[in-house]
């Protein structure tokens, strides 16, 4: 997992551009308080201090004068980067110039230039090459002061103007305040510790989980025309955690259940973070048997603190389960008696509704697949150089001009930015009017069953209105539409799903006919630019891919192989393995029709009353079901096979025309299988043959081009199930059944 806190850029450049001002910048304790130093601190609290040294924090400057081990940079490369001045000349600085290092894997060096004077040097190592820090003109301004610049936030009980600290890097009393009082009062207590005396050693250092005390390095001022954020709404600059943080739900957390007329005690445990270091503290004391007094746990009057940086990080160690941390709160609660937030029952597949199976995402079960942090926590680009991990939790959409990340490309790779933006504002948009119809129904109703409720609530208030888990909300709404009677069945209990075998494996024994197959439409039924544009605007249905991809399953709403394979059309009759167990040849219409029919696709409708069909003419009987062209090579040659007679017409059949030219008229949702003839066919090399007048003896207009040829779609659907009652579903599905599923997951 990816460490949360990175240290990128330049990081020090933050001090005087702080939100708090500089005399806030410590952390505060009694006034009297001294620093004591880290060591004191761990000689008690040894397990903390154990597994801090080794952090950001810890690290944020090392002094490396004496031991220059902790040095990473390659100083056998970049030297036309490293210049600094020296007397008359210039030279590169080397590992002997660098007296502190910024910075665990991206560093910044730190020279001292004089006793008492620091100053950055001019290139940082980001892990594998040297990189420019222009941070001025030239290295002798002010910019490079580490004293004023970066000093404040890179060490503990900084003295301004005089270039002083007490610790190198971010140490305990850096964020809990001087410690000497503490540790007085610890000292004076002994063993035995009564509940007076826990209070005095507790009120003697800072525990409170404020933000502020964050946002006292993790920050900057803003001045007010925006341009220190991207046009996503995600800061661009250096250290803006804060700034970020404050304009998030979770900075408002508090305040917002407060304003609840539904809140408890119990929900200040996903809601302050205050309230849950007490109960922490409250439950490691009882499980220790530890005699000191616990603290009072906080209640909705005393609670200070809304989610703020402690609520998820874990400061003290490098260890840190952010997914934990977030779906520990973003789940589904007994506290609040209804749905609320069900984050983690909606990625991870966990049951909600009662009759209602759960689908599992493939975000949440794949192997290598994202985590909360990759989409919400996204890397944005910063100014100057390097990236910073955002705190808005809000993803980064794609396809955005302006900024050069996003949340979803870094994974999907194959599909472009514009692509995905749109499958997610079609898929958000297709379950909120899904949600919006099922809740408009039950207005007008005076009983509604309380699951169905609930359902809606479970798709609505895990707030990613699908994208979080398509199958899952699918068959959820599916259910409630059901039930409200929106639709009549289920369109995924029809589906022909045959078993999907990757084509690589037949490649070995059929080798023409898989040369063949790879540059077919059926082979690119899921890849052609066509489907993939009508697709998107579609709002990726996925059960589009119970035809146009392989091995779809509409439990989960994902596929195994792009396109039509082989066994897509070749099936085994038996459970017996081929080889040696024959295969079934795929030469019926109806194997064909399973896919090519539905006022999407009608050729199998058409052909179903077409003279073809009763002279028992099938699909293959014209086409080359490995590559889908025409089994003689062109339309002329492959018709006059059987209808020989057709040739001899030399006005019809002039070198210039072809059969379909007047059997084959297309135009939308017609394919031109019923193969008979229209009459602005004719019109269009004969001219105004057909006119006719009114009663009056006006000329009437002629038929246009583009009226329908002689069946309109639903007339051919409905002859074709009169003369062929196969059963398809899909033609079910064009005659106006709701087609329930959206959001594509490819199984990989």
């Amino acid at each position: 997992m990816r460490a949360v806190f990175r240290l990128v850029g330049l990081i020090c450049v933050v001090v005087g551009l702080a939100i708090v001002t500089a005399n806030q910048l410590r952390a505060q304790g009694p006034d009297d308080a001294e620093y004591i130093g880290s060591r004191e601190c761990t000689s008690c609290h040894r397990d903390v201090g154990r597994t801090f040294e080794e952090t950001p924090h810890g690290m944020a400057l090392v002094d490396v004068t004496s031991d220059k081990e902790f040095i990473l940079g390659d100083f056998s490369i970049g030297e036309e980067l490293r210049m600094i001045p020296d007397g008359d000349e210039t030279r590169a600085f080397t590992a002997a110039d660098i007296a502190y290092v910024m910075g665990r894997e991206t560093q910044i060096y730190v020279m001292e230039v004089d006793r008492g004077e620091y100053k950055i040097l001019p290139a940082e190592w980001n892990g594998t090459a040297w990189h420019t820090l222009d941070l001025a003109a030239t290295w002798d301004d002010a910019a490079y002061d580490w004293g004023t610049e970066c000093a404040s936030c890179h060490t503990t009980g900084f003295v301004e103007g005089r270039v002083r600290w007490e610790e190198e890097g971010v140490q305990c009393e850096a964020c809990h305040g001087p410690g000497s009082v503490h540790a007085d009062e610890a000292d004076d207590a002994g063993g035995s510790i009564n509940e007076s005396e826990m209070e005095a050693i507790r009120a003697a250092i800072n525990v409170n989980p404020d933000a502020e005390v964050c946002g006292q390095c993790h920050s900057r001022e803003e001045n007010g025309n925006g341009d220190e954020w991207w046009v996503t709404g995600h800061a661009r600059l250096p250290n803006m955690q804060y700034n970020e943080w404050a304009e998030s739900g979770h900075a408002h957390a508090l305040d917002n259940l407060k304003n609840s007329d539904y809140a408890t005690d119990e929900c200040l445990m996903c809601h302050s973070a205050d309230y849950r270091v007490v109960q922490e503290m409250i439950e490691r004391r009882e499980a220790e048997g530890e005699d000191a007094p616990a603290p009072e746990p906080l209640t909705l009057e005393t609670a200070q603190s809304s989610v703020t940086c402690d609520a998820c990080h874990n400061t003290h160690d490098l260890e840190n389960p952010v997914e934990t941390d977030c779906l520990s709160c973003h789940q589904q609660t007994v506290v609040t008696g209804e749905i609320h937030h069900p984050v983690r029952e909606m990625v991870a597949g966990l049951p909600v509704i009662d009759g209602i199976d759960p689908k599992t995402s493939t975000h949440y079960t794949d192997e290598n697949g994202p985590d909360c942090i990759t989409c919400h926590m996204t890397d944005v680009p910063i100014e100057g150089n390097g990236t910073r991990v955002s705190h808005t939790w809000e993803i980064v959409q794609p396809g955005v001009e302006g900024i050069q990340s996003d949340s979803c490309t870094s994974c999907h790779e194959d599909v472009s930015a514009n692509y995905l933006a749109e499958f997610i504002s079609k898929t958000e948009e297709r379950y909120r009017s899904r949600i919006d119809t099922a809740r408009s129904v039950i207005s007008n109703r005076v009983e509604v069953e309380t699951w169905v409720i609930a359902a809606l609530d479970f798709v609505e208030t895990d707030g990613s209105y699908g994208v979080h888990n398509p199958a899952y909300a699918d068959a959820v709404l599916d259910a409630v539409e059901l039930e409200l009677g929106l639709v009549q069945t289920n369109f995924t209990d029809g589906i022909y799903t045959p078993a999907a075998v990757d084509p690589a494996e037949c490649v070995e024994c059929h080798t023409d006919e898989h040369r063949q197959w790879q540059a077919s439409p059926h082979a690119n039924a899921s890849l052609q630019d066509a489907f993939l544009l009508a697709y998107g605007e579609q709002g990726n249905p996925t059960y589009c891919m119970s035809c146009h991809g392989s091995g779809y399953s509409p439990d989960t709403n994902t596929y195994q192989f792009e396109g039509v394979v082989c066994t897509s059309c070749h099936t085994l009759p038996t459970e017996a393995e081929h080889p040696p167990g024959p295969v079934e040849v795929a030469d019926d219409s109806e194997m064909c029709g399973r896919c090519h029919n539905g006022a999407h696709a009608p050729t199998y409708n058409e052909w179903l009353i077409s003279d073809h069909r009763q002279a028992g003419v099938d699909c293959v009987d014209c086409h080359t079901p490995h590559n889908n062209g025409l089994i003689m090579g062109d339309s002329n040659t492959t018709c006059s096979d059987c209808h020989l007679d057709t040739m001899i017409d030399e006005v019809h059949m002039a070198d210039d025309m072809t059969c379909v030219d007047c059997h084959m008229l297309r135009g939308e949702n017609l394919t031109g299988h019923t193969m008979e003839i229209a009459p602005q066919v004719c019109a269009d090399c004969h001219g105004e043959l057909h006119s006719t007048g009114d009663e009056d003896g006006d000329e009437a207009a002629f038929i246009e081009e583009g009226t329908p040829v002689v069946h309109d779609t639903e007339e051919i659907e409905n002859s074709s199930d009169d003369n062929n009652n196969v059963g398809a579903i899909a033609v079910a599905a064009a005659m106006g059944i709701v087609v329930l599923a959206i959001g594509l997951r490819k199984v990989m």
